[in-house]
């Protein structure tokens, strides 16, 4: 069941250890979040 606003949103999810974080995982997500048009 989706709550009030929800509907339509696109959410990525990006999977792995990512230990320690860093640049290269952030460019990643986020050329993936724009050319896929995610809403986060």
């Amino acid at each position: 069941m989706l709550a009030s606003g929800e509907m339509g949103r696109k959410i990525g999810l990006m999977g792995g250890t990512f230990d320690p974080i860093h640049l290269g995982h952030l460019f990643i997500a986020e050329a993936a979040r724009v050319h896929c048009e995610l809403t986060k």
